[in-house]
């Protein structure tokens, strides 16, 4: 796992399942896509989809915990 940082997020999509959400987001490098978001982060991170909701509403350049294989477990905003 890594913190990726200066993540700008451009749109969250949360289903009826949890299992569904996801964040469209880009980097310094551009744009990066849709990415899963686990919910259930194991830093104690509870309800990431209503934080990405907030960090993107905010506008503020956030740091992403992302897996290998690309899930998101935490976001932090700077």
């Amino acid at each position: 796992m890594q913190w990726q940082g200066n993540i700008t997020i451009l749109g969250v999509f949360a289903g009826h399942e949890t299992q569904n959400a996801q964040i469209f987001f880009r980097n310094a490098l551009g744009v990066v896509g849709w990415r899963r978001i686990t919910p259930q982060a194991a830093d104690g991170v509870t309800n990431i989809v209503a934080l990405a909701v907030a960090a993107q509403n905010s506008g503020r350049i956030v740091q992403l915990l992302i897996t290998n294989p690309g899930e998101i477990l935490a976001i932090s905003t700077l």
